[in-house]
């Protein structure tokens, strides 16, 4: 997780990151939260948390209220910030996916079962 954290760290350095910038955090409790997390409190961010299954209304609240830049979320709730993409509400928005951190063969059979979960409104 170290390891991990520091490559985000410098990756938010690289993204232009400063201290006291605000970073919306979207996910739920998985391993990409741990690592994130750690890693803004490394670069002297704010962490502005997010529940994952805010509405759009919601996001684009704490998206002006915290003035945050950029956010991290999960790509299973996509539809739920596209707007605010397309908007350009943030300088940048890094999608994560939770098949990242499970184990053969569940990262390639859960693939079909997730993305139709996603297709349906």
């Amino acid at each position: 997780m170290i390891n991990a954290s520091n490559k985000v760290a410098s990756f938010l350095k690289e993204m232009g990151v400063e201290k006291g910038d605000r970073i919306i955090v979207s996910l739920p409790n998985t391993p990409h939260y741990f690592i994130i997390a750690n890693a803004v409190f490394k670069m002297g961010a704010t962490l502005v948390q997010s529940n994952p299954i805010y509405t759009e209304r919601e996001l684009r609240h704490i998206a002006k209220n915290s003035e945050a830049k950029m956010m991290f979320a999960m790509d299973l709730s996509y539809n739920n910030y596209r707007a605010l993409i397309e908007e350009g509400i943030f300088e940048r928005v890094v999608i994560a996916r939770i098949e990242d951190f499970l184990r053969f063969p569940l990262n390639i059979s859960s693939k079909p079962l997730l993305r139709r979960k996603n297709t349906v409104k």
